[in-house]
């Protein structure tokens, strides 16, 4: 909560409009709160087992150390979301992998994660509220977009059990 929290101040404009991570103000950002919630992290990992709240931590961590947005370790990002993947999948865990696939591996990857044949322009609500579809994700297009969220679950899966294993 604290690595999350901790970037509330740059979050959102003058007219209360969200601001996207990588355009974000990080002057803006409580170190204190990013060193408390990082000491604690490290605390917890070290006591027990890994599990979802321990990931998604331990992303915060990597974009809350990150000084510029160019300076974010997206293969660290990659691989956490690979394990969160395993430990608690859901469409978000899914379409937040494949955008640190493409940041890793390229645009390709993306679409591949989602089990789309081509990538992303048009996104629904829920996926563009991610920090980082809208800015990554929205100059590719869907050409023949699923037919319901269960699809695209099932679709993403797929792609990306073979994705790992290829």
């Amino acid at each position: 909560m604290l690595l999350t929290d901790a970037r509330r101040a740059a979050r959102t404009g003058p007219d209360e409009e969200l601001i996207p991570l990588d355009k974000q103000d990080r002057t803006l950002w409580d170190r204190a709160e990013i060193s408390e919630g990082i000491d604690l992290l490290t605390a917890a990992l070290s006591k027990a087992s890994v599990g979802l709240y321990q990931l998604q931590a331990a992303i915060a961590a990597v974009h809350d150390e990150a000084e510029r947005v160019e300076d974010t370790d997206w293969p660290q990002i990659l691989a956490l979301y690979e394990l969160l993947r395993r430990v608690a999948p859901s469409p978000m865990v899914t379409l937040n992998h494949a955008i640190a696939a493409a940041m890793v591996h390229g645009p390709g990857r993306a679409s591949n994660c989602l089990g789309l044949s081509t990538a992303i322009r048009v996104l629904p609500v829920t996926i563009v509220s991610t920090p980082f579809a809208p800015i990554y994700l929205k100059r590719w297009a869907i050409t023949k977009p699923p037919s319901n969220t269960t699809e695209l679950r099932l679709r993403g899966r797929r792609a990306c059990r073979n994705a790992i294993t290829s």
